[in-house]
């Protein structure tokens, strides 16, 4: 019978589905651990005049209030977004009251282009404008000279080559000239 052959072989193929995607999510839970304690360490380790930045794209705003399912949403109309999430340690002494000494403070900057490629060129440009503004933070306790690691994902506007290669200029680009205040990337986290 035709019908439950193709029944058997489209159960068959859906077994084989599952099976590969428990496969994958196995290694992602292997990978998971290990990356969840090298971020913890990371912040355990952070000291004063250091911080993590993260950065991500965001969905992209739309102007009408309907949104699409992120996988439709792919390479459609709309303003992009370009997220960063500052990690740093509460310094011991403060002009300011942060709440306690040691504690983590977390700053969030969001750049809205007209830039539709997405690109390392774009995450570049926006990865200095969040650096100068943590190099020149008004409140001084606040500022920050190291980042200790610059955490993304793997999307290639960030794993591309210049994406890649880039890191290592931000402490020339962020240089004040006169003072020689700058913040240097330490290491790169996909």
């Amino acid at each position: 019978n035709i019908e439950e052959k193709a029944t058997a072989m489209q159960i068959k193929i859906n077994i084989e589905q599952c099976i590969k995607n428990e496969k994958i999510y196995r290694a992602h839970l292997g990978r998971g651990k290990r990356e969840d304690e090298l971020r913890r360490a990371r912040r355990d380790n952070l000291v004063e005049c250091e911080g993590i930045l993260v950065c991500d794209w965001k969905q992209r705003l739309l102007r009408h209030m309907f949104r699409e399912s992120s996988s439709e949403y792919y390479g459609k109309t709309g303003t992009p977004c370009l997220g960063f999430m500052v990690i740093q340690k509460a310094p011991a002494n403060c002009s300011v009251d942060l709440g306690g000494s040691g504690d983590m403070l977390v700053s969030f900057f969001d750049l809205i282009t007209n830039d539709q490629k997405e690109d390392w060129y774009s995450v570049s440009v926006g990865t200095m404008i969040v650096l100068k503004m943590l190099r020149d933070h008004p409140i001084p306790e606040l500022r920050i000279n190291k980042i200790v690691a610059l955490e993304e994902d793997g999307a290639g506007c960030f794993t591309c080559q210049s994406g890649r290669n880039i890191f290592r200029f931000y402490k020339k680009w962020t240089q004040v000239l006169g003072d020689g205040r700058s913040i240097e990337v330490v290491a790169l986290s996909f």
